[in-house]
């Protein structure tokens, strides 16, 4: 691992931070600026932006459904619970939009077989945020905990390694997607 992939991952934390205490605070406002601010620097530091931009866009609407859900059905209460309680609250949403900017360098990382290790890494590690933000207050998971912890890896096998064979899917299309097809293209570094 470079150190441009150590440092995408250390401000990536850092914006975790800024989502779980802004929330913790009940403020949605520092996790979004942070998110918002790192996903426009990963697109623009980068040469596959319009892949980049599009696994950015996969994650925050598999984030809104999957934290909705563990919402609507009382699993998690989540603090700066903003535009509904019973909706994912625009903090994690924020969330899920800055992990979608991290997908290409995760999936890099998960070489070869990327997806099986999406899987296995997303159902292991899944609640350990979740559990990370209840310590700090950003969520509470509803007794008994097991279940809300066992949907966070259930959620995580999955939406982990569907992201990054989204990711994959856009990287193959290439920057000439959607443009003439007769027009160089960018080189593939990301």
């Amino acid at each position: 691992m470079n150190g441009r992939v150590l440092a995408e991952y250390a401000v990536f934390n850092l914006v975790w931070l800024a989502c779980a205490l802004g929330a913790a605070f009940g403020s949605n406002v520092p996790g979004c600026v942070a998110a918002v601010v790192f996903a426009l620097a990963q697109v623009a530091l980068n040469p596959s932006r319009r892949a980049r931009i599009k696994a950015i866009v996969a994650s925050m609407v598999i984030g809104i459904g999957a934290e909705s859900l563990l919402a609507a059905a009382g699993l998690f209460q989540y603090a700066a619970a903003w535009p509904s309680v019973s909706a994912a609250p625009v903090w994690i949403v924020s969330l899920w939009l800055a992990f979608g900017a991290t997908l290409p360098s995760t999936a890099r990382l998960l070489k070869p077989n990327p997806l099986g290790k999406a899987a296995l890494i997303g159902g292991l590690l899944g609640p350990v945020p979740y559990l990370a933000g209840a310590r700090l207050g950003a969520l509470v998971a509803s007794p008994p905990l097991w279940p809300a912890y066992l949907a966070t890896s259930l959620l995580w096998a999955i939406a982990l390694p569907l992201l990054i064979a989204l990711w994959l899917r856009f990287e193959a299309a290439g920057p000439e997607y959607g443009r003439a097809r007769n027009l160089p293209r960018e080189s593939n570094l990301t």
